[in-house]
């Protein structure tokens, strides 16, 4: 999955999207890992997996104990600061952590990227975006390559002119360049994209007026051939938001989003959605997921197991879409029995948190064997710091992490293989976040 910052585009009725240099710094290493759960990890009537999810790396002969002890996220790192406020695009690349210049208002979208190399903790700048900034950016890596799908914007023009673009560009980490791929068949806003192990997988919308999008469209883009085709349309209503995408073993999962419904001849207010849809890549055909036992939701957290989609979070709309609310719960979808089960409640000190507010302010991320969620705790200048907690899918169980990472807020959450990298937000005390920083924490894992 790709971890985005939202940009708002004024004046269109898009949705709202969450979105996913130097020495090295000093460390500040802060427990971050070992409490016990809280009160709030009871049990669910459904079956929890007795065995570990096979997104784990390696496995004895018969699957039923890891061979490789599952990385968990143990302590705090102050990581450099990139060369340039961060969050306009984040994406895990390996060890790599890419990440676009994070702008402001309705400036319009950088061309400048930085690459973070988790292992060496350096930060090294990339070439200038080729297509000078993509606006509202999506990317998925291939292991090989990033692709970045974005809005063109215009040199003179502000983020709220960009428009969908059918030229696509790929950044190769082991070339150190930029290439220009074959131009897509449609130009379309991105919603989501995943990688599947031979193609990218991109659903968006076109644009149709000055400010209005059309029905979604599958892309599906082949590097070994550089050639792309159009898949099957999307069921259902049209998707807007930030939707949570796998691709899990033979299929693209996706839940959630916002669709906009008809209140009048002229109006229409937006609703989340809580039902999802299954994508049949080899037979090119879409299926319904029923609805999941948690509100429906924009923004949430989300990963592949293994044998779940798990999601968690977000914010979506109650009344008929009168009203907004964060979401503080969870729930977890088997593709095999297209059946899904409550994960066990967040600790109490996350529900507290969200308790009460409109809009969700979170990143999370999935590492193989737990998703670790962050949560603000406040806006400024009232801002506190950041919380976080892990769900471990095979014990249906929470751990909080301990306050280290000194971020009130961050832009995006990943993982690079061994570590959760929080990277832009602003931190407790130091800044006002009118404007993106270049911050950069991590959760190092340990065993």
């Amino acid at each position: 999955m790709v971890s985005r910052l939202g940009r708002g585009a004024s004046g269109r009725s898009t949705f709202g999207r969450l979105i996913a240099v130097g020495a090295v710094a000093a460390m500040l290493l802060v427990g971050c890992g070992g409490q016990a759960p809280s009160d709030a990890t009871s049990s669910t009537t459904a079956r929890i997996p007795s065995t570990r999810p096979s997104a784990t790396p390696s496995r004895s002969p018969s699957g039923t104990a890891p061979v490789t002890p599952a990385l968990r996220p143990t302590r705090w790192v102050v990581g450099p600061e990139g060369p340039f406020p961060l969050g306009g695009l984040v994406v895990a690349a390996g060890r790599l952590v890419i990440a676009q210049e994070g702008t402001c208002c309705d400036t319009p979208a950088s061309a400048r990227f930085a690459a973070y190399d988790s292992t060496r903790r350096t930060w090294r700048l990339l070439p200038d975006h080729p297509g000078g900034g993509p606006a509202s950016p999506a990317a998925v890596w291939t292991g090989s390559e990033v692709v970045v799908f974005g809005e063109a914007v215009c040199p003179t023009c502000t983020a709220s002119e960009a428009a969908p673009t059918r030229t696509v560009y790929a950044f190769d980490p082991a070339t150190w360049a930029w290439r220009r791929l074959a131009p897509a068949p449609v130009a379309l806003s991105i919603d989501y994209a995943v990688w599947t192990g031979r193609e990218v997988l991109a659903v968006g919308r076109p644009l149709i007026g000055e400010y209005e999008h059309g029905a979604q469209v599958l892309l599906r883009y082949s590097p070994s051939t550089d050639s792309w085709r159009v898949g099957a349309v999307p069921p259902g209503p049209s998707r807007g938001g930030s939707m949570v995408a796998v691709w899990a073993d033979g299929r693209m999962l996706v839940w959630g989003g916002m669709t906009r419904r008809p209140r009048g001849p002229d109006d229409g207010v937006r609703v989340s959605l809580r039902d999802g849809l299954s994508y049949d890549g080899g037979a090119d055909r879409w299926t319904a997921i029923p609805a999941a036992p948690v509100g429906g939701a924009t923004g949430a957290v989300g990963g592949w197991t293994g044998r779940e989609l798990l999601v968690w979070g977000g914010w979506g709309t109650q009344g008929g879409g009168t009203r907004e609310v964060a979401r503080s719960g969870g729930a977890a979808y088997s593709p095999s029995t297209r059946t899904w089960r409550t994960l066990a409640a967040a600790p109490r000190e996350i529900r507290r948190t969200l308790t009460g507010r409109t809009f969700f302010q979170g990143v999370g991320t999935w590492t193989g064997w737990e998703l670790v969620v962050m949560v603000d705790q406040g806006m400024y200048p009232n801002a506190k710091p950041a919380i976080g907690a892990a769900y471990d899918p095979v014990r249906d169980a929470w751990r909080m992490l301990p306050i280290g990472s000194g971020l009130a807020s961050a832009a995006a959450a990943v993982w690079t293989g061994r570590s959760v990298a929080l990277v832009g937000g602003y931190r407790v005390g130091e800044d006002t976040p009118e404007s993106p920083f270049p911050h950069l924490v991590e959760c190092v894992a340990g065993r």
